[in-house]
């Protein structure tokens, strides 16, 4: 190996101690060298680089408290259209309306950096897109799992929360100047190690036994999401979006509660509309939804 790489054993020693670092499972065979039995299950920017079809800069970082907040200040910097700020834990996470986010090692805590050329008024598709790429992620990294997107932005295993998705626009009534797209995805933790009740509304891909690379499940996402953006504003349309969306759709034909539209709504799901808004069936007759939450009450627990 020495020899080969033109480097002394001394310095591939360190490079050996530095991979172990990272969580590299390297092993020592004496008078061997050294064996990597397998990709270990480590975040590292270089790895997804490797697996990016984009060169957007990637930035993996130990710790945080937001990503969103910290990528937007590399927006500001002049951070590329598809550039991704990762984090291994965050101390501050939110959520949508400010909700607090657990974020453990283990899980993937993400931000991606959009720059699209559309109006303000047509940004809506990117938060949908967001949750279409992530689905798309999970089934190419594992095909036997069956995630469905729950309205507008979460991501299900099973029924329950494995991703959440916080979208954030910087611009003014004019143009867009760019947009955060921060995504969280539960991975290589149990949901038991977190508190309150996310017991029973969340889970994770551990738990669910999905056995996935977070550094290449984390580059799928971001190709995904980037490449349906790219097809969204060439053809000014997302049809492609929400065809993917409503075939992919959790609680479709089910009695769902919708919350912070104003009012609370009771009716059956009948999908959503070409524009992202959500479709219900009441007892007075069809209702559109522009904004709120879906909820269901199963076993006592609201999900």
């Amino acid at each position: 190996m020495s020899r080969v790489i033109g480097i002394s054993r001394v310095a591939i020693g360190k490079h050996i101690k530095a991979l172990r670092a990272q969580g590299f499972d390297v092993y020592a065979k004496p008078g061997g060298g050294y064996t990597l039995d397998t990709v270990s299950d480590v975040l590292g920017d270089g790895l997804i680089m490797s697996y990016s079809k984009t060169d957007a800069d990637v930035i993996v970082l130990e710790t945080v408290k937001s990503t969103n907040i910290d990528a937007k200040a590399w927006a500001e910097d002049a951070a590329v259209h598809g550039a991704m700020m990762i984090a291994k834990t965050q101390s501050a996470g939110r959520g949508r309306k400010a909700r607090h986010w657990q974020s453990v090692d283990g899980g993937i805590w993400s931000s991606t950096i959009l720059r699209p050329t559309v109006a303000p008024n047509d940004i809506q598709p990117v938060t949908l897109a967001a949750a279409v790429a992530v689905t798309q992620a999970i089934k190419q990294n594992n095909p036997d799992a069956h995630p469905l997107i729950k309205w507008p932005n979460d991501v299900l295993i099973n029924g329950k929360k494995v991703c959440g998705i916080l979208t954030e626009f910087v611009g003014d009534m004019d143009a867009v100047r760019y947009l955060v797209v921060g995504i969280g995805i539960n991975a290589a933790f149990s949901i038991k190690d977190l508190e309150g009740e996310l017991l029973y509304t969340a889970t994770t891909l551990q738990d669910e036994n999905i056995d996935i690379n977070r550094s290449k499940l984390i580059a799928d996402v971001r190709d995904n999401l980037l490449a349906l953006i790219d097809i969204w504003t060439e053809t000014k349309s997302a049809s492609h979006i929400i065809q993917y969306y409503k075939q992919h759709m959790a609680y479709k034909d089910e009695e769902v509660i919708i919350t912070g539209a104003g009012h609370d709504t009771t009716g059956i799901l009948v999908g959503i509309l070409d524009d992202g808004t959500l479709k219900i069936q009441t007892d007075d007759g069809f209702e559109e939804v522009i904004s709120g939450e879906i909820s269901m009450r199963r076993n006592n627990h609201e999900i």
